[in-house]
C-alpha cells in the first residue's frame, strides 16, 4: 500500500538481508536513501550491505553515521563493534560494546566486552565487568572461560586454574582452555 514509504523499504530490505537475498536488499534500500537518506536504521543497513561486500570502510562510515542521527542505535554500536573486532582495532571497538551492555546488558556482548579488555591486557577491567554482572554465579561454560582467562592473564595461575577447569568440566572444550590449563598447572608445577 505503501511502496514509497522509508519503513516499508527498509523492513523489506531487513527481511532480504536475513534471507541472503543481497541484490533486492541493495534495491530497496537504494529506493529508501532517495526517500530520506538521514535515516539512521537505513544507514545501518547500507552498513551491513557494504560489511558483506567487503566494503569495511564504507561499513564502518554507515554505521558510524547511523550512530551520528541516533545515539542509541544500539545494532549499529554492536555492528561496528564486530567490524573494528574483525579488524583488530580491539582499542576502538571497547567503548562501543561499553555502550551496549549499558544499554541492553546480555551476557554475550557482556563476555565480548571482557574478551576485548583481556585482549587489551586489562584483565581486572574484565573481572569488574563479569564481576558486576554475573557476582559469583559463573556457573557456566562460558563464563568461568572469561574469568579464568583474566586470572591467567594476570599470572594468578591458581584462580585461573579453578576457573578454567570450572569451565572445562561445565563442558567447554576449547583447546585454548586446554592449552591455558596446562600451561598454569606447569607454572605451578601440578
Amino acid at each position: 500500500e505503501a511502496p514509497n514509504s522509508l519503513v516499508t523499504r527498509t523492513a523489506i530490505a531487513g527481511i532480504n538481508i536475513r534471507e541472503n537475498k543481497w541484490p533486492e536488499a541493495k534495491k530497496d534500500l537504494k529506493i529508501a536513501e532517495d526517500i530520506y537518506p538521514d535515516n539512521s536504521h537505513l544507514q545501518n543497513l547500507l552498513g551491513v550491505v557494504a560489511a558483506n561486500d567487503g566494503e569495511l570502510e564504507e561499513a564502518e562510515e554507515r554505521y558510524k553515521r547511523s550512530i551520528a542521527l541516533n545515539s542509541e542505535a544500539i545494532d549499529s554500536y554492536i555492528n561496528l563493534g564486530k567490524l573494528l573486532i574483525k579488524e583488530g582495532r580491539f582499542q576502538e571497538a571497547a567503548p562501543h560494546f561499553l555502550k551496549v551492555i549499558n544499554f541492553y546488558p546480555t551476557p554475550e556482548y557482556i563476555i565480548r566486552y571482557a574478551y576485548i579488555q583481556i585482549a587489551l591486557n586489562q584483565p581486572d577491567i574484565a573481572l569488574d565487568v563479569m564481576s558486576k554482572y554475573f557476582g559469583n554465579n559463573l556457573n557456566h561454560p562460558d563464563l568461568s572461560a572469561v574469568v579464568g582467562t583474566a586470572y591467567f592473564v594476570k599470572e594468578d595461575y591458581q584462580q585461573a586454574l579453578n576457573y578454567l577447569r570450572a569451565a572445562k568440566n561445565l563442558g567447554n572444550n576449547a583447546k585454548e582452555i586446554q592449552q591455558m590449563i596446562k600451561i598454569a598447572e606447569d607454572k605451578l608445577n601440578l
